[in-house]
């Protein structure tokens, strides 16, 4: 579910960052992947729904473990209601994952509370304190020698949050560009839109023609919206085939 809108403010659109800095992570950075290896994942009911749709993949073609920690209506503006760069850290610390994937913001288009006091979205002390978070768990990651994948939030086909995902996608392709050895933004929109840029309940599929690829809400996706994401999300890796009737062979 989607938090209630705090206030109507005017948003501050940011301008985007630039294009090159994207490219940074990419260089020289492979995400690679080995069987035994662990991956995390991190997100609000967005990821809820991709998540299911890697965990098998990656299980089944490639012997790689995935823990899914989404949780619905969670975020990064509300730590009073659910903490996770806190939740992170615990994890991280309890446990080794070569590599995080993050989809997360489709609850954080609010205003927030800063020193006791709600804060217009889109506001630079909004920004600083959200960035900060952001940039919290790319240090937390970056301590515990884990890899991120940072997916963006996809364009919205609800009108108060239209102008405000930018600006969350801003925030974190900025931030995870400052760690290229760590983290690796990657935009959705390409993937769930005609022109990479709007709000397409459909979109046309050469094999397909015309699939429906966003729910009704306007927010989530169906599942052959998920199935486009979790090929976006596995094509930042390299995989290795895994044999697993040779693996139950092999005795230690």
């Amino acid at each position: 579910s989607i938090k209630p809108e705090a206030n109507l403010n005017p948003v501050v659109v940011l301008p985007m960052a630039d294009p090159s800095l994207s490219q940074l992570a990419d260089t020289g950075t492979p995400i690679e992947l080995h069987a035994g290896d662990n991956v995390l994942l991190v997100g609000d009911s967005m990821m809820q729904g991709l998540g299911p749709h890697i965990v098998s993949s990656l299980s089944r073609n490639n012997g790689v473990q995935t823990l899914d920690l989404s949780r619905h209506s969670t975020g990064l503006a509300y730590p009073g209601y659910y903490d996770w760069p806190n939740t992170i850290l615990q994890k991280l610390q309890s446990e080794q994952f070569k590599l995080m994937m993050i989809f997360i913001g489709a609850n954080d288009t609010w205003d927030i509370v800063i020193n006791g006091k709600y804060t217009s979205f889109g506001h630079p002390k909004w920004v600083d304190v959200y960035s900060e978070r952001v940039e919290n768990i790319i240090l937390t990651a970056k301590a515990y020698n884990t890899r991120i994948i940072w997916l963006g939030a996809p364009p919205m086909g609800r009108e108060n949050m239209v102008d405000r995902i930018p600006v969350l996608n801003q925030i974190f392709e900025s931030t995870t560009a400052k760690y290229p050895g760590v983290a690796r933004y990657v935009p959705t929109a390409d993937s769930l839109t005609t022109d990479g840029k709007t709000f397409s309940k459909f979109i046309e599929i050469p094999s397909r023609g015309k699939v429906m690829v966003r729910a009704n809400d306007g927010v989530h996706f169906t599942a052959s919206g998920q199935r486009l994401l979790a090929q976006l999300a596995l094509s930042q890796l390299v995989l290795h085939p895994f044999d697993k009737k040779l693996a139950d062979k092999i005795t230690f």
